[in-house]
């Protein structure tokens, strides 16, 4: 990693102990990288949408986060229905249904945990406001009035400090949304010849089961992007 900052290749690391953004590390004393501590909230909107991706951009963002939410508090096949119905009736509160040219303001985490509360009692299924809420209101992400500062950090090399995050089920959403925010991303950097940025994930067998990772690594090449998974064993590898 140092390395690739002498070679003016910014990298951004998930650092599940603390050990990348120390300032008095080796790493940020000689790469100048900015750390930002996941604990005081990540700087953009889970829910934001692009107009770039269409009209249904909202409903593919939907279903992606009800499949991060599904496999990192375990939910089943109906849970994570009524999770997806939720956030998308949150969506539609913001006139997302509607054929409107402009983007609509974007739904609230408090918004969404009120729907799925609302449609547990109405579809008489349980558990998915109770395993949600954990997640949801912990004040993971921070004001939308900075939700474009993300991609700009990025792109100069980022630390993401996972260590002060309560449980390792709160490091593996955030770092899966972080991922998520870089894989929608990238599509507006364009081809690239040459690499514009290294992901770095140690403790890798953490995300392991992340559904972005994948198309990453796949689609990523093409836009610039190299991807390092670190870990201990080869089990922790697909």
């Amino acid at each position: 990693m140092i390395e690739l900052s002498r070679q003016k290749i910014p990298a951004l690391v998930l650092d599940f102990h603390g050990q990348f953004g120390d300032p008095q590390g080796a790493f940020i004393r000689q790469s100048h990288t900015r750390c930002v501590d996941a604990a005081d909230g990540l700087p953009f909107s889970p829910f934001e949408v692009s107009v770039t991706n269409g009209k249904s951009d909202w409903k593919h963002n939907s279903a992606a986060i009800a499949d991060i939410f599904a496999y990192v508090v375990g939910l089943g096949g109906m849970q994570k229905d009524l999770l997806l119905n939720a956030i998308q009736d949150a969506y539609k509160a913001h006139g997302y249904a509607a054929d409107a040219k402009d983007l609509q303001t974007l739904p609230t985490i408090d918004e969404v945990l009120k729907y799925i509360e609302l449609r547990e009692q109405k579809q008489k299924i349980r558990n998915v406001a109770a395993r949600c809420r954990a997640i949801l209101e912990m004040d993971l992400f921070s004001s939308e009035s900075q939700s474009m500062s993300l991609l700009d950090q990025i792109r100069q090399g980022l630390v993401v400090d996972l260590h002060n995050l309560m449980s390792e089920e709160h490091q593996i959403v955030v770092g899966a949304f972080v991922l998520r925010k870089l894989y929608r991303d990238m599509f507006s950097w364009g081809p690239a010849n040459s690499i514009r940025l290294v992901v770095v994930l140690d403790e890798a067998h953490r995300l392991a089961k992340d559904i972005t990772l994948p198309k990453l690594m796949k689609e990523g090449r093409k836009y610039g992007i190299a991807v390092v998974v670190a870990s201990q064993g080869l089990n922790d590898f697909h």
